[in-house]
């Protein structure tokens, strides 16, 4: 009998230096390429132009409504980036931790 051993597992801690210059950077690739997406939906599914928040002949209603849903999917696309670099290394560290067969 064989007696397994815990690999131990530390969240985050073990990503290659790049790793942590290179997320953010294409997180905010990432969520650029998104908001751009959905505008393009936007456009082409309503028939009209994305509403610009800032421009004052939009009204209060829909720029809140297009804040929300641009930021909420931004943020949502953020969190899956990091989590999905983290979850790769998270697999790479319990993998090393098994022992030979």
């Amino acid at each position: 009998m064989t007696a397994e051993v815990e690999p131990e597992v530390e969240y985050g801690h073990r990503l290659h230096p790049v790793v942590h210059w290179l997320a953010p950077v294409f997180t905010i690739a990432t969520v650029w390429a998104t908001r751009e997406v959905i505008t393009i939906v936007y456009t082409r599914v309503s028939g009209r132009e994305a509403p610009v928040p800032s421009d004052l002949r939009t009204s209060w209603k829909r720029a809140l409504a297009w804040t929300a849903v641009t930021t909420t999917t931004a943020a949502l696309v953020e969190v899956s980036v990091r989590r999905l670099a983290n979850e790769r290394e998270v697999v790479r560290v319990l993998r090393r931790g098994r022992p030979a067969a």
